[in-house]
């Protein structure tokens, strides 16, 4: 009986006002997001279920006598209820607010800034629970500079991508050409390499480094609307020029669905 009460007792407290305000925001934001991306109810519904898990967790612990557990728990589930926050409140501004005003910043940007979210919140977490973050960056000072020599290759590369993505000089539909003769469509650019789509269904990965360093021909796409291909056709000297134009423009007409108007021979 006593458990029971202190249950319900340590669930008052945890669970506040302010903390109902929070998951009524959350869910509000995710109204907004629903009808542009359907993966957000997904998301929300899983992350607030971990945090009312986690909460019912720390209040059974404070039951049991068992603070260090309890506050624990509770400090997890507040970090869990902020990177949902976060999270929507990102792609609110990217997927919904800045595409009213006709800008359209590229998704690297969005996942950057929302790591950089994620991190603020986790700083600020562990200084309400004491932690001097002053000694904290000095002692992991080092172990950032090893982990960014030893990742430089990917480090470079996710830069790459974020350069691509923000002056939009390679963008999705774009046909290119590599200085090896790699030709392709381009169909991904991710943090760390672009997908390319060749003629024959071949996908390609190139890592975003490797286009900022060498020459790219742009050939087709969104930059060049229109492509001319020129295809040579090799016959008799007895036949004339003019029956072979004929005969391949009316095959490609017929079988590609091209009008007259955009098939030039000679």
């Amino acid at each position: 009986m006593n458990v029971a009460h202190g249950f319900w007792q340590a669930l008052a407290v945890h669970w506040d006002q302010l903390i109902w305000l929070w998951v009524i925001i959350a869910l509000l934001l995710t109204g907004l997001l629903l009808r542009q991306q359907r993966q957000a109810a997904l998301f929300t519904s899983i992350l607030l279920g971990l945090f009312a898990a986690l909460i019912l967790s720390s209040s059974l612990a404070q039951a049991l006598n068992s603070t260090k557990t309890a506050t624990f728990t509770y400090q997890i589930a507040i970090f869990i209820l902020g990177i949902l926050i976060i999270r929507l409140c990102g792609m609110l501004m990217f997927r919904r607010v800045l595409p009213q005003f006709e800008i359209k910043p590229p998704r690297i940007l969005e996942e950057l800034l929302i790591l950089f979210g994620y991190v603020a919140w986790l700083l600020i977490r562990l200084s309400s629970v004491g932690l001097d973050l002053g000694s904290l960056v000095a002692s992991t000072a080092v172990l950032t500079a090893v982990i960014a020599f030893a990742m430089q290759d990917t480090l470079g590369n996710i830069l790459s991508g974020l350069a691509l993505q923000l002056d939009h000089s390679i963008t999705i539909g774009d046909w290119i050409v590599l200085e090896d003769g790699t030709h392709g469509e381009v169909i991904e650019v991710q943090w760390r390499h672009t997908a390319l789509r060749t003629l024959f269904k071949e996908i390609i990965i190139i890592p975003n480094s490797q286009l900022m360093r060498g020459q790219v021909k742009i050939d087709g796409g969104k930059a060049i609307p229109r492509r001319r291909e020129t295809v040579f056709f090799y016959g008799r000297f007895e036949v004339k020029s003019q029956i072979c134009c004929n005969f391949v423009s009316f095959q490609l007409a017929n079988t590609c669905g091209l009008s007259g108007s955009s098939v030039t021979t000679w």
